[in-house]
């Protein structure tokens, strides 16, 4: 991946993704988020290639990895939505509320 700066604070991010050359654009405060999101499709389509049958479309690969991307998220936010109602449960008991 390489950076380029272009006009009104962004940035272009090069990527390469199933052998193809990709130019993102971002904000400087979105470039390392990119370059971590870019190196985990880079894993996961490396990891789904291995897995795939040879000759499957390179599309329906790139469909299943972002499903279970968006499944990964979706689970997090749900964790997340625990962990937080645990917490003020937590925080009710300490101030004597149960």
């Amino acid at each position: 991946m390489t950076e380029a700066q272009t006009p009104a604070s962004r940035e272009v991010i090069s990527a390469q993704l199933l052998g193809q050359p990709y130019q993102i654009s971002c904000t400087a405060e979105e470039k390392e988020l990119l370059h971590r999101a870019v190196r985990l499709l880079q894993e996961r389509l490396g990891e789904a290639s291995l897995r795939m049958e040879k000759g499957v479309l390179r599309e329906r690969m790139l469909l299943m990895v972002a499903l279970n991307l968006a499944a990964d998220f979706l689970k997090t936010g749900q964790d997340l939505d625990a962990i937080e109602s645990r917490l003020r449960r937590l925080v009710d008991i300490s101030r004597g509320a149960e």
